[in-house]
């Protein structure tokens, strides 16, 4: 995002950067931030930067570990061994095949980023509510809600996390059951939506208003059966229809508006991570981790964004979008030209095998093994906009994207799988993923089946950190793709508990299976 919003730009000179994670142990230090004492809580613009602690620390979401989970273990994305080693890549390569163990080191990042988040909200709610003042009340339910968006992920990924909601004098934390971790985010989100803001413009934006709580509902109700075992698909179409009645939202005209560099301004956000140039953590990170160093030629970028890491999309699914999808543009395939449009961009590395019809870059689909990638193996992705710079150079402060966390397509969404589920022959269901079909340029779908609504699903939120949720929920993340065979125990449907956190906390019991 290239203007800061208000809030923003105050929060970000107010209050910089800082995690204080004490790995579920007990917390009794001075809260991270810092305070002029009550009468810092006297007006409204006060308490936002005050807040604005919870979602700076959003900043690190893609960045710790999430996109791996959540994408690598699927059959969307895959990092091949291409002869470059480093220090996650054994890693990236398990959670491809779904062997991953508890002494993964990106599990334990992750596990700290949410714990860390947890702890600054509860830092903000214990200060908010020993001043006590009247006007604070939607900015302790506008931070809780933030904290149970922190637990969603947990949730999702872990399952029996310890529910911490003390800053001071917190005991040492126990595991909560899949199910009371589920409970505990419903109480509040439905217990706080109702004090947050329904305004949708500026001084809202990459906040947590009514509507993205609703969001953040309906995306908890569609997986009640699996965190739960019981299904609770009228209430995820409420809290879509919550979203949906009050016309704040529609689909954006432009598929890649919601991935530009200013997507600030796409009507279909409902909740997204801001991300600034002044910030820690800025957008640049799937490009890093996508394209081949060569490549960054083509865009004018500078050599240190692509790392040769080399994450890309597996041929099947690349090859599930037809021609005339307008999304299949946010990949990058084929031979690959520099900023003329006519120089052919070329790997001149030598410290890798030369791709077999030599030097010039081009992209293919096919992956030749996944223990020895050529280093053009493997359409690359670009949904997010490149800055890119004519006769100039962009820096990695140009990349301001901010993530989508929740968009309109996805209430959509969800509401016609509900009212799949509830009813297969359901027309309103059928309609509400032919508005997705339709901007995407490809013709409608005669009937819902499990199948085609997964496959759709995966197409348009591709990258979007849900296509592991997805497969879950619809039976499909233990079966064989690319490399991987079937799952022989589905306990790898949740991560393990780290290794290092169980040893800083002998409370914790460790998931089942690992």
């Amino acid at each position: 995002m290239k203007r800061p919003i208000p809030w923003l730009a105050l929060l970000l000179f107010f209050l910089p950067f800082n995690t204080t994670f004490q790995s579920c142990k007990n917390v009794s230090e001075e809260p991270p931030f810092d305070l002029t004492g009550e009468n810092f809580f006297q007006n409204d613009d006060a308490a936002v930067r005050f807040v604005g602690k919870g979602y700076s620390h959003l900043n690190g979401f893609y960045f710790f570990g999430t996109l791996a989970l959540q994408e690598l273990t699927t059959d969307e994305m895959v990092q091949p061994f291409r002869g470059i080693s480093f220090n996650y890549e054994e890693s990236y390569h398990q959670f491809h095949k779904h062997t991953y163990t508890p002494d993964e080191r990106v599990l334990y990042g992750n596990w700290n980023f949410f714990y860390d988040g947890i702890e600054v909200c509860n830092g903000l709610i214990s200060e908010m509510e020993r001043v006590g003042r009247n006007n604070l009340q939607p900015f302790i339910s506008e931070v809780k809600v933030l904290r149970a968006l922190y637990y969603f992920w947990l949730i999702d990924l872990y399952g029996n996390v310890p529910i911490i909601t003390k800053f001071e004098n917190a005991e040492v934390p126990r595991n909560s059951s899949r199910k009371e971790v589920f409970d505990f985010i419903e109480n509040e989100i439905t217990e706080n939506a109702d004090f947050l803001s329904k305004k949708t413009d500026p001084t809202t934006y990459g906040r947590i208003t009514y509507f993205a709580a609703q969001a953040l509902l309906a995306k908890l109700y569609l997986n009640a059966e699996v965190y739960t075992g019981e299904p609770a698909w009228p209430k995820a179409v409420a809290a879509c229809n919550a979203i949906i009645n009050a016309g704040n939202y529609k689909l954006d005209a432009d598929f890649f508006g919601n991935f530009k560099l200013d997507n600030e301004n796409s009507p279909e956000s409902v909740f997204a991570i801001p991300y600034e140039p002044s910030a820690n953590h800025i957008f640049f990170f799937a490009h890093l981790a996508s394209l081949h160093s060569a490549s960054v030629k083509a865009f004018g970028l500078p050599y240190n964004i692509g790392y040769d890491r080399q994450v890309c999309t597996l041929e099947d699914f690349f090859l599930s979008y037809t021609e005339e999808d307008i999304r299949k543009k946010g990949f990058l395939f084929g031979p690959q030209f520099e900023e003329d449009g006519v120089t052919p961009v070329i790997d001149t590395n030598t410290n890798f095998p030369l791709d077999p019809d030599g030097p010039p870059l081009n992209y293919t689909p096919h992956i030749t093994s996944f223990y020895g990638a050529f280093m053009q193996d493997g359409v690359r992705f670009t949904k997010f906009e490149l800055p890119y710079k004519t006769n100039g150079i962009a820096n990695r402060e140009d990349f301001t994207n901010d993530f989508p966390v929740f968009r309109y397509a996805d209430i959509l969404m969800m509401k016609a799988e509900a009212l799949w589920r509830i009813n297969p022959a359901d027309g309103e269901a059928l309609a509400l993923v032919n508005q997705i079909r339709e901007r995407a340029g490809v013709p409608p779908f005669d009937q819902i089946t499990a199948e085609n609504l997964l496959a759709e699903r995966g197409r348009e939120f591709f990258i979007e950190t849900w296509r592991r949720n997805d497969l879950i929920r619809f039976g499909k993340y233990n079966d064989a793709w690319w490399e991987k065979p079937a799952d022989p125990d589905v306990h790898v449907n949740i991560f393990p508990i780290p290794e290092t956190i169980l040893e800083e906390n002998p409370n914790l019991v460790q998931n089942p299976g690992y």
